[in-house]
């Protein structure tokens, strides 16, 4: 829709009320309360379901991820020995993917459905859907619920997980006998063969099961957000947020942070466990954080992306209108106070004509400062932060603490 034709819309339906529409369905008002195999790990609404339980089961599935690794090392290179328990229990990789980064998963996923259900929310209950807009409005949110619990996603998701670590399997024929063979085996020392079967066949489909079942969540938020920014939204240009009114829509962005902290442990825990006899620099580390932030920028603001053409044409509109406005009172102002040149006394200090020209001026200015895209800053430096952070201890292996520091007093003093 052209900006114009926005405009001609707006005009027609200035005496048309607020949006009152009735309450929202369970699917509507909570349209992210869904993903694949909800109906495995939790059989209860994410938002209403109990956090011990939640606690319970990402401890479990972490659990069940990581332990058999380390007893079926143990126990096929010697129970008795001290070595072969503390060699896998120590393994930083495992650690970090399976026993910290699949919990993390399970329990941001409850605050950041909270956070995009709010958000969805807030479009109707702060009237920014029009009344013609409501029924697309609510199919867009009971789309996008259905999507989520889509049996076939589910499905796709099982295939990827295992396509993903086939590459780990080699078909090798030895005399008289067909097998497959580890190739991982002698990649990863610190497992035996029987631990690297677990990993292939239950713990690393678990991880990626996870990693996807948030970046499902993530395409539908973008769908979901597409669809919103084709509505004609009722925006206000002179909102003192600079986004027309829907800066709360940023606070999408920092609901990513356990998703941005549980992928850098997992990379982070792979450079520093690394056996490669390669000795891991500064240049790699840099950019394979570099690369896994860009990305989860992309995956926050990408979606948020889709209301810049509702701002631009509220800005356009804002600058028309507000701009009328703004001469219409300066002239006021001239012709009382400039052109009729009358006898300034004590009493014009007091006057509200100069402080309510200033209010309506800095109104204006804040209609021409609207932002192309509903994004603050703040909430991009706690999704850096959390995703930067696990690289620290591996930041310190390479470089000296003192060294660090140092470069941080100079940044910062």
């Amino acid at each position: 829709m052209t900006v114009e034709r926005r405009m001609h819309l707006r005009a027609r339906q200035q005496s048309e009320p607020i949006l009152v529409s009735p309450p929202l369905s369970s699917a509507t008002s909570y349209p992210f309360d869904a993903a694949p195999f909800w109906w495995l790990w939790n059989a209860q609404q994410w938002h209403s379901a109990n956090p011990s339980r939640l606690r319970r089961r990402a401890f479990l599935m972490g659990i069940v991820a990581w332990l058999p690794l380390v007893v079926l090392t143990a126990l096929q290179r010697g129970a008795g020995s001290v070595d072969a328990w503390f060699t896998p229990l120590l393994d930083v990789r495992i650690l970090a993917r399976y026993l910290i980064a699949i919990p993390v998963l399970m329990l941001g996923e409850p605050a950041y459905i909270a956070r995009l259900s709010g958000i969805v929310r807030h479009f109707q209950r702060a009237g920014f859907v029009r009344r013609a807009d409501t029924t697309r409005f609510t199919r867009t949110l009971a789309r996008s619920h259905a999507l989520l619990a889509n049996h076939f996603v589910e499905l796709l998701i099982v295939l990827i997980a295992y396509a993903l670590v086939v590459p780990f399997l080699s078909p090798e024929l030895s005399r008289g006998n067909a097998g497959w063979q580890l190739q991982s085996a002698t990649e990863n020392p610190r497992l035996s063969s029987n631990a690297q079967w677990w990993l292939i066949v239950v713990s690393q489909p678990l991880f990626l099961i996870y990693v996807m079942r948030w970046c499902w969540r993530s395409v539908i938020w973008h769908r979901t957000l597409r669809c919103i920014g084709r509505l004609d939204l009722n925006l206000v240009p002179a909102h003192p947020d600079r986004a027309g009114g829907l800066l709360f829509v940023a606070q999408s962005i920092p609901a990513l942070a356990p998703f941005g902290f549980a992928l850098g442990a997992a990379l982070a825990g792979a450079m520093a466990g690394s056996t490669s006899p390669r000795a891991l620099d500064l240049m790699t580390l840099a950019g394979a954080a570099g690369v896994l932030l860009g990305t989860l920028l992309a995956i926050a603001v990408g979606p948020l992306c889709w209301l810049s053409g509702p701002l631009r044409a509220a800005k356009l509109r804002g600058i028309v209108e507000y701009g009328e406005l703004a001469v219409r009172i300066g002239r006021r102002f001239e012709a009382r106070w400039l052109r009729e040149r009358r006898f300034v006394t004590s009493d014009a200090l007091s006057s509200s004509d100069f402080s309510a020209t200033i209010d309506l001026y800095s109104v204006v200015t804040g209609v021409y400062g609207v932002r192309p895209v509903p994004v603050k800053l703040r909430s991009l430096l706690k999704l850096m932060v959390a995703t930067l952070v696990p690289f620290l201890p591996v930041l310190l292996e390479i470089v000296p603490a003192k060294d660090v520091l140092h470069v941080a007093a100079k940044l910062f003093f």
